[in-house]
């Protein structure tokens, strides 16, 4: 039981630090005043940065209802 536990610890541990790594990019890519984009395999856009934002306003693209790191891209 005390090795379920210590495992259980660990886990807990490493999400912990990986949610802190996750978070500190994601404040350093919105530092960045050029647009990042990221996309999926098929060509989609899944998450931008705030300079995305500013220099695509009025993209075919728009935020998700369900996280506003994700969105729906409208292929032309």
């Amino acid at each position: 039981m005390l090795q379920v536990h210590s495992l259980a610890q660990r886990s807990t541990h490493a999400y912990v630090q990986v949610e802190a790594q996750l978070q500190h990019q994601s404040q350093i890519l919105d530092q960045i005043h050029e647009s990042v984009l990221t996309m999926d395999l098929s060509g989609f856009i899944t998450s931008w940065n705030k300079g995305a934002e500013k220099l695509f306003a009025t993209a075919p693209w728009k935020p998700s209802a369900a996280t506003s790191s994700s969105c729906t891209r409208t292929r032309t």
